[in-house]
């Protein structure tokens, strides 16, 4: 089987494997979250995809989709912070359950570092729920 990550615009990806983290975070928080719905999402990855901060990478075993990161370049637009504060936030990185434990996770992330450098930015930032166990032990 032959990985590859590579940046893509189909929305059809991510709205499709976020189903794995979304679950996750509806079972842990009913209360926060809407169930998964393909329809439902889909449509706010194709507004995302179309911004120029947003990439989404998707990583591939033998063409099939298996895994992803949804991630943001932001610009300074608060007074309160110097113009030359950059960041990425990492929005979104999931991996397909039995793909999980073979390193995607991690290279996925090494790619988002990778454009963090080629774009002079310093900062990578991301949040995480605390009962979203598996996320904080990667």
């Amino acid at each position: 089987m032959q990985l590859t990550i590579e940046p893509t615009d189909d929305p059809d990806i991510p709205a499709r494997l976020n189903e794995v983290v979304h679950r996750l975070h509806y079972t842990s928080h009913p209360e926060v979250f809407q169930p998964y719905d393909y329809e439902a999402f889909r449509p706010w990855f194709v507004v995302q995809l179309a911004k120029p901060t947003t990439t989404c990478l998707a990583a591939f075993l033998d063409d099939e989709p298996v895994g992803y990161a949804l991630f943001f370049l932001r610009e300074p637009s608060s007074p309160f912070l110097q113009p030359s504060y950059r960041s990425v936030q990492l929005d979104q990185l999931a991996v397909l359950p039995e793909y999980q434990g073979r390193g995607i996770g991690g290279l996925l992330l090494d790619r988002v570092e990778q454009f963090c450098r080629e774009k002079n930015v310093d900062r990578l930032q991301l949040s995480v729920w605390i009962t979203n166990f598996s996320a904080r032990e990667f």
